[in-house]
């Protein structure tokens, strides 16, 4: 029966494209990396000359990170979709701001910048975490089409959703799961053949630009914010001092000592268990400070947009 309703679809698709429009629609893959459907997912739309846009869970990207880098290289959009996949809804915050920054900081290591975009797990978030991130430079995203395809619909079901949605709404929900690995190949043919152009969301990365000043004169708000990303030490009587603080994220002389000293007993090491045991230590501390620097350098984005807010004064 199925088959009947997909027949009618395409026999009505050559019946019509010549007086439909072109039309943009976002296929967007949260819950990722998930092998082997995330990788799935991206060959099918690759194959098809597709891009779609993955909201991906940095604990999952840890362990796929080669994957991860892949997929920015091949021109799918990443999108950030927190670090451990909690609800947001039910974070104070600190631990929702938090939860996004831990995020970031493993997408940035793979893909190579800081994205801006963002979907709360499941699409819930408390207005207070949504104000924050906002105010920090991040962009919520969410969808007007849910396809529920982890409910393990059949193929039917969501493409012909999809399909008589998609004429007025352009942003689609989908998950690194077995139903949306089977429909998509279908969906995508036949969202060609209805003139529809499958795209990724525009690539946006986190900006953010410190000003040239000693210290700065600072709301409460702008001192709540700043609190929770750590940088209560420098804050005095309603001033950021900004000097001091950008001088504490750009010093690093502690890592290189750390990693020198590491180094030096490795070389010194003459058991192979030894060596082995240094050699780990060695490519443990690396990552460690690879990644403490690019939390710095997404601090200072986030301090930059939290000083930019319209309420802020020198």
């Amino acid at each position: 029966r199925m088959k009947n309703y997909l027949w009618l679809f395409i026999l009505l698709g050559f019946s019509l494209v010549p007086i439909l429009k072109e039309k943009e629609i976002f296929l967007t893959f949260d819950d990722g990396p998930i092998s082997p459907y995330t990788m799935e997912i991206a060959k099918t739309l690759e194959e098809n000359q597709a891009r779609g846009t993955f909201f991906l869970v940095g604990e999952k990207v840890v362990y796929y990170g080669k994957f991860t880098k892949e997929l920015a290289q091949k021109g799918h959009t990443i999108g950030n979709h927190s670090f451990s996949h909690e609800s947001l809804a039910k974070k104070n915050i600190k631990e929702g701001i938090e939860d996004i920054i831990r995020a970031e900081i493993v997408l940035a290591e793979k893909i190579g910048y800081f994205t801006r975009i963002y979907r709360p797990p499941g699409g819930r978030i408390s207005k207070e975490i949504e104000k924050a991130l906002d105010s920090l430079g991040f962009k919520a995203v969410f969808w007007d089409i849910n396809t529920l395809d982890f409910e393990g619909r059949s193929r039917f079901s969501l493409i012909s959703q999809i399909l008589l949605l998609g004429w007025d709404k352009s942003i689609v929900l989908m998950h690194s799961c077995p139903s949306t690995v089977k429909a998509l190949p279908t969906l995508l043919k036949l969202l060609r053949l209805f003139n529809f152009k499958v795209k990724a969301l525009p690539k946006e990365e986190l900006e953010g630009k410190l000003p040239n000043h000693k210290s700065v004169s600072i709301t409460p708000n702008q001192a709540m914010l700043l609190k929770t990303i750590g940088m209560s030490d420098f804050i005095r009587n309603g001033t950021f001092l900004l000097e001091s603080a950008v001088s504490y994220l750009r010093n690093y002389e502690k890592f290189k000592v750390s990693l020198s000293t590491i180094r030096s007993l490795e070389r010194k090491a003459h058991e192979p268990e030894e060596k082995a045991f240094w050699e780990k230590e060695r490519m443990r501390t690396k990552l460690y400070i690879k990644q403490s620097i690019l939390r710095r350098k997404l601090l200072e984005k986030l301090i930059a947009n939290i000083l930019s807010l319209p309420e802020k004064a020198y």
